[in-house]
């Protein structure tokens, strides 16, 4: 097994991969490998230098304004990702940016056209709130939600378990399928998918009859993930979903951004 690792680490093709720091053993040659590409110009090293600099990992610093760079250089080279992140970045002004949310919406929709799940999720909801000159549109920002959710994106998946779960979004009223989509997020590790499977499961709704052994199983997990404090983060969303849909303000989860 040894063996197939290193031939596998020798190979021409992760030999490419090394020199943009792709792959490398650990974050810190990863890093290493990546600033000399990037300062080359590679569109893909500059937006891997950056997630790095983003989250402080590899040994560099956290340095949001950094990533930002990185992040502009191989958007405009027209890498999905960075253009995603760099949305991000506008939309909530991170990195000395401007609070943009129409130049957000107009990066999340060129890497949204690529197939990037992480857009496609961020652009579905500008669409459900109506935000960055987008028109409110809550059967398109479903639809997107769909695509990210298609592709194994966790966060589209507990989103689009609640559109299905309340019959939103031009979506039936589904509780199987919210059930199951919760389940695929919450076991990628999303706290609130696994608070709102708890709560199915609870009511014994889902297609599943209650089981009392599971839903201590998720309490104790969702605890473990420090679930009040993901719930601290989708309070700030829930008065926006709640306007937009006619939800209650308690409602027990929002879309989250």
């Amino acid at each position: 097994m040894v063996s197939d690792l290193w031939r596998s680490w020798k190979s021409p093709v992760a030999r490419s991969r090394r020199e943009i720091g792709e792959i490398a053993p650990d974050e810190r040659v990863a890093a290493e490998l990546c600033k000399p590409a990037a300062d080359r110009g590679n569109a893909i090293a500059q937006c891997s230098l950056g997630v790095r600099r983003q989250y402080g990992r590899g040994g560099l610093p956290q340095d949001d304004y950094e990533a930002a760079r990185l992040y502009k250089l191989a958007a405009y080279q027209g890498v999905a990702q960075a253009q995603s992140n760099l949305g991000v970045f506008y939309e909530h002004g991170r990195g000395d940016l401007p609070q943009n949310d129409f130049e957000a919406a107009r990066l999340f929709k060129l890497a949204a056209d690529q197939g990037n799940a992480a857009a496609q999720q961020n652009l579905g909801v500008l669409y459900a709130q109506g935000r960055g000159g987008l028109p409110q549109d809550e059967r398109k920002a479903a639809r997107l939600c769909k695509l990210a959710a298609d592709q194994g994106f966790a966060q589209a998946q507990s989103n689009l378990a609640f559109l299905y779960e309340h019959g939103l979004g031009g979506l039936p009223q589904d509780d199987r399928e919210a059930a199951r989509l919760f389940k695929l997020a919450a076991d990628q590790g999303n706290a609130a998918a696994r608070s709102s499977l708890e709560a199915l499961r609870q009511q014994g709704r889902g297609g599943e009859p209650k089981d009392d052994r599971m839903v201590e199983r998720l309490r104790k997990i969702a605890a473990d993930l420090e679930r009040a404090k993901a719930w601290a983060a989708f309070g700030k969303q829930r008065g926006a979903f709640s306007r937009l849909f006619g939800q209650r303000a308690d409602t027990r989860n929002a879309w989250r951004e």
